[in-house]
């Protein structure tokens, strides 16, 4: 893999269901061991920047939530999540990921359909055609 991978820019908008997301995310993993610092625990304290953030879906409609970016102390954060159609506190759960490495964050954190909405997709992606 290249280790040229390049993350987008950091955004702001969103916050609400991110935070949201985070909070419903079950399902925690480092990716190559824990970053530095942390403790277990993820939430906004620990977000340095948000550099993608994508929301499917709306107010009367189920939510996707990915998003990701740098954690406050080093290292990447990932999270992939979803909700009902009743919001946020009703059906709702995901995944949050953590690599040292902004590419093994993308080749072994997001799901392929994440990656081609980022415009992360890997040659492999495509050629597959499926997720991870």
């Amino acid at each position: 893999m290249s280790e040229n991978l390049t993350p987008p820019p950091p955004l702001v908008d969103g916050l609400y269901d991110l935070v949201e997301a985070i909070a419903a995310a079950e399902d925690v993993q480092a990716i190559g061991g824990p970053p530095p610092l942390m403790d277990g625990r993820f939430g906004v304290g620990e977000i340095g920047s948000i550099n993608y953030l994508a929301i499917r879906g709306g107010d009367l409609a189920e939510r996707n939530v990915e998003a990701f970016g740098r954690l406050a102390f080093g290292g990447w954060w990932l999270v992939e999540s979803y909700c009902d159609s009743t919001g946020w506190d009703c059906i709702a759960g995901g995944s949050v990921r953590f690599a040292r490495k902004f590419d093994e964050l993308v080749r072994f954190g997001m799901s392929a359909e994440t990656r081609r909405r980022a415009g992360l997709a890997l040659p492999e992606d495509e050629a597959e055609g499926g997720e991870r």
